[in-house]
C-alpha cells in the first residue's frame, strides 16, 4: 500500500529543555506562518527521566501514527541531535543492510 505523506516537521528539545523555551518557539511560530505542519514533543526532564528509553516511547507513537516518515524535517537541540541519529538507526534500518527496505530516513538537521 502507498501513503502519501506530507512534510512536517518537528523541534526537539534537549536536556531539561521545555518545548517553547530557547529558540524553539520562534521556530515553531515561523514554521506555522509558512503553513507547515510543526509538532513540539514534550520529553521526559530530569534525572532519571530523561532517557533514551522514555523519549523513544514517546517519538514511537508518532511514527505509529505515519507523523514520522520520509518527508520530516526534524530540528534538534542540546543532546537531541545524538537522541534523534540513535533513535532513526533503530526505527529506519539502514537500506545498505537489509536492499529490500523501502523505508528512507527521514531527513536530519542538526542544529545545537
Amino acid at each position: 500500500d502507498f501513503i502519501m505523506y506530507k512534510d512536517n516537521y518537528f523541534i526537539l528539545h534537549g536536556s531539561f529543555g521545555s518545548p517553547y523555551s530557547n529558540w524553539f518557539k520562534w521556530l515553531h511560530d515561523f514554521l506555522e506562518d509558512e503553513k507547515k505542519e510543526v509538532y513540539v514533543p514534550a520529553f521526559h526532564i530530569g534525572v532519571g527521566y530523561q532517557n533514551y528509553t522514555n523519549w523513544s516511547k514517546m517519538l514511537e507513537s508518532y511514527v505509529s501514527a505515519g507523523l514520522i516518515n520520509e518527508n520530516t524535517t526534524i530540528y534538534a537541540h542540546s543532546i537531541a541531535p545524538i537522541f534523534i541519529c540513535k533513535f532513526l538507526i533503530h526505527v529506519y534500518p539502514s537500506a545498505e543492510s537489509d536492499k529490500s527496505n523501502t523505508n528512507l530516513s527521514p531527513a536530519l538537521r542538526l542544529i545545537s
